[in-house]
């Protein structure tokens, strides 16, 4: 089966756009936690201070650790281990 010149591009040109298509916002970086949402976690049970630290705790420990769980209070050091967070 012999494809013209053009037939050919075309074809081509269909191919590579399929191939690199992304959805609407996949370049966008993940939003960090709004004062909102950081809210809504209730404190732990070792939790001894007042709600209103917690918030401020959480923002601080999300700020420092990626790997932060706001409804455990802990994140994942370096070892794999899981560690309450101390800020």
């Amino acid at each position: 089966m012999k494809l013209f010149p053009v037939a050919a591009a075309a074809a081509a040109l269909a191919l590579s756009s399929v191939a690199v298509a992304q959805p609407a916002g996949a370049d966008k970086q993940p939003s960090k936690q709004t004062a909102s949402q950081t809210s809504k976690h209730t404190p732990p049970k070792h939790w001894k201070k007042s709600k209103e630290a917690y918030q401020s705790h959480v923002k601080a420990c999300q700020a420092k650790f990626r790997s932060y769980d706001p409804a455990t209070d802990t994140y994942k050091a370096p070892s794999g281990k899981t560690v309450i967070c101390q800020l």
